[in-house]
């Protein structure tokens, strides 16, 4: 089995590496994929990842976050199947503290939700 995630940039990291190492730690059998691709500043690298993700067999999981808006996790999620899981990580900002991420996660896209994971500091230990 293998886990893909598709985080907006590598400064994501400081929510999200050390829940992934934890993870991975924990379950040695599952292989993890981290990519990073901007939706508003490499669109084309996003299409590419989420295409070649899908292409795999169905069911999938997949996990994706950005901070602020969160486009990423509404346009990776428009190329899964119905029966592929998107999970959506709000990264959390000083801004907002991670509510504009939280609602653009749980909102995109329209009638296709993805399951959306709480904002807060803590978000770094959710996985």
């Amino acid at each position: 089995m293998k886990l893909e995630m598709m985080f907006g940039s590598p400064s994501d990291e400081l929510y999200v590496l050390p829940g992934i190492q934890r993870f991975t730690a924990e379950h040695p059998d599952i292989a993890v994929g981290v990519h990073y691709a901007s939706a508003d500043n490499t669109p084309g690298k996003v299409q590419d990842k989420a295409q070649q993700i899908w292409r795999s067999e169905s069911p999938k999981v997949l996990i994706s976050g950005a901070g602020m808006s969160n486009v990423l996790t509404g346009v990776v999620k428009q190329y899964a199947n119905i029966e592929d899981l998107v999970i959506g990580i709000p990264i959390y900002d000083e801004a907002t503290k991670g509510l504009s991420s939280f609602l653009a996660t749980s909102e995109r896209p329209p009638r296709n939700p993805v399951l959306t994971t709480p904002p807060s500091r803590l978000t770094k230990t959710i996985l």
